[in-house]
């Protein structure tokens, strides 16, 4: 009877907790929806949605996403389906499938990323704690950061936005690990493959530091054989996890010489420390998001704030609690990444950007993209201040800290709609947003010109100097139409199209319905179709359809079948107690 009374207190504790998690998602979501339409900003916005979009419309026809977009983007066929990750996105992005309108969906999707982004911090926080005001206190912290509202409402950067939203499973899994728990096998696994079907530059942000951290206890003697076999299996079921990924990727970046984005202004993007000093100054008449640019991104100066305090705090109990050094070491980690992301330590940049294998971190573009991972060490730290902590102590950090942060949060991200103009039309997902401003990211390298912009750039207007004048007339997840236009009829063999050809991609393409050959123009890295059937008096429709992947399909039953496996084993484990 006893027991019978225990595990239904534990239950009902754990009920309590989720329906916290739900509030503060509630607090996180609603506020962007209070005049009930959708404000949208440009670029990050537009390029996303897109994503998003595509993915939808090959749901919608049974089908996985295909390698590249035609739907948006130009319709030119980038390859944005295979460099950006979507396996991730079926989690969030079904509410579009409900007969609801569309600002309702848009409502859904972003609860349930935040949603899952506070569960997530909530399992972290319960591999330390029990204490339900603690686990809902983490959660709260982890959610309404200022970077979080950032990626969401500001950026609306999905792939980035996910990846953050699932790195509290890595930890949860390297800590099993190192508990001798084979849960922990499967968390680790669950986690990083989550963020590799996210976003490919996240994973990069959180594996640095993972190897770091096992090299640390390899150091300190703390690691073990049983250790290291358990990472490595974990490793392996992440590949099965991340496979349809993986293959997407190696196709397109193995078989074609593509152009990366960069901003070549690394060094200039720097977080200015004014962001946080005005954070600060205006807790009390918070300022939206909207005007914020890669030079005022931060965490918001109450959780570095409070990453400080736990530091100190920790540090002086650290004799009484030599448990305490990894908090400790945690917290100094995220503080120390937060000010590497800031404009003091802008000499620091200069100085290892001349150090050739260091100098490849700005393939993030930006340095506070590290604020991903500056966040998780602090909390960390912040979890181990408050599990050490007297109750009278805590409650008054959790009340006071909570309404620092909550109330500042809500109205940010109310302010962040407040302040666009721009509205999301029910139509959008049919007709897309503004399409994203040129630039040349994911084409393949071309024998053009040194300038590697120049033939992107001419494909993507249409300048294609020739006798035929091209116009974009419809497209779909798998092709785009074209109407053609003959300037003069002499006409080569085979006419340059502003679509383009990835090595390792199979295309078709028809002339008024009719199949005609194709073959790929290195000059211009685009399909160049046989111009036998085209008329020299009148209008010629060009249409170009992409193929799935040869193994597209077997990557995806096998990445959702070693899922649904993974799922399995966890709860077998549960059941057995040796979670």
């Amino acid at each position: 009877m006893m027991e019978l009374k225990k595990s239904f207190n534990k239950n009902y504790e754990i009920i309590f907790e989720l329906l916290a998690l739900v509030i503060i998602s509630i607090l996180a979501t609603l506020p962007f929806f209070f005049d009930r339409q959708v404000h949208v900003g440009q670029d990050d916005w537009a390029f996303h949605f897109a994503r998003i979009r595509s993915v939808l419309h090959s749901m919608e026809q049974g089908q996985i996403a295909f390698p590249v977009n035609f739907l948006d983007f130009q319709t030119q066929g980038i390859g944005i389906n295979s460099m950006y990750p979507f396996f991730s996105l079926y989690i969030f992005i079904w509410p579009f499938l409900l007969p609801v309108t569309l600002v309702k969906k848009v409502f859904l999707c972003m609860f349930l990323i935040n949603f899952v982004t506070s569960f997530t911090a909530w399992l972290l926080s319960r591999e330390f704690t029990h204490k339900a005001s603690i686990s809902i206190f983490i959660s709260a912290l982890y959610v309404f950061n200022n970077w979080h509202l950032i990626l969401e409402y500001q950026r609306l950067a999905v792939g980035e936005l996910l990846g953050y939203t699932f790195i509290p499973l890595v930890v949860i899994g390297l800590l099993r690990i190192w508990k001798k728990k084979r849960s922990g096998i499967i968390f680790l696994a669950l986690g990083f493959s989550l963020i590799v079907n996210s976003h490919i530059l996240s994973v990069a942000l959180i594996l640095v530091p993972l190897i770091l951290v096992e090299l640390f206890r390899i150091i300190t003697r703390k690691i073990n054989l049983n250790e290291i076999v358990n990472i490595l299996v974990s490793a392996s079921l992440t590949a099965l996890l991340s496979l349809v990924t993986i293959y997407n990727f190696l196709n397109l970046t193995t078989s074609n010489e593509l152009l990366f984005p960069t901003n070549g202004r690394f060094i200039k993007t720097t977080v200015s420390t004014a962001s946080y000093i005005s954070d600060f100054l205006n807790i009390f008449s918070p300022k939206g998001f909207a005007g914020y640019s890669a030079t005022s991104w931060n965490i918001g100066s109450i959780l570095l704030l409070l990453g400080v305090v736990s530091i100190i705090y920790l540090f002086f109990s650290f004799e009484s609690r030599r448990g305490n050094i990894y908090f400790l070491s945690s917290g100094i980690i995220g503080v120390i990444l937060t000010i590497m992301t800031t404009d003091w330590f802008k000499n620091g940049w200069e100085i290892i950007d001349k150090i050739t294998f260091l100098s490849k971190i700005e393939t993030i573009q930006f340095p506070g993209r590290i604020l991903t991972i500056s966040v998780i060490f602090i909390v960390i730290s912040i979890i181990g201040m408050m599990t050490n902590i007297n109750f009278e102590q805590s409650k008054i950090v959790i009340t006071v800290v909570s309404i620092l942060v909550l109330f500042p949060g809500s109205y940010s991200i109310y302010k962040t709609e407040e302040q666009r103009s721009n509205i999301l039309s029910q139509s959008a997902m049919t007709d897309g947003l503004v399409k994203p401003s040129f630039n040349n990211d994911y084409y393949s390298k071309t024998k053009l010109s040194k300038n590697q912009g120049l033939a992107p750039y001419l494909v993507t207007n249409n300048i294609i100097p020739g006798p035929i004048i091209f116009n974009r007339l419809t497209s779909t997840v798998n092709s785009t139409e074209q109407r053609i236009s003959v300037r003069n009829n002499k006409i080569p063999q085979y006419v340059v199209t502003p679509v383009v050809d990835y090595k390792g991609i199979k295309y078709d393409s028809y002339i008024n319905g009719k199949k005609v050959a194709n073959k790929r123009n290195d000059d211009y890295g685009t399909v160049a179709v046989r111009s036998s059937l085209i008329s020299r008096s009148r209008t010629s429709q060009l249409t170009i359809r992409v193929h799935q992947l040869k193994y597209e399909y077997l990557a995806m039953t096998v990445t959702v079948c070693t899922y649904m496996a993974s799922m399995i084993a966890l709860i077998v484990l549960k059941k057995m107690n040796n979670d």
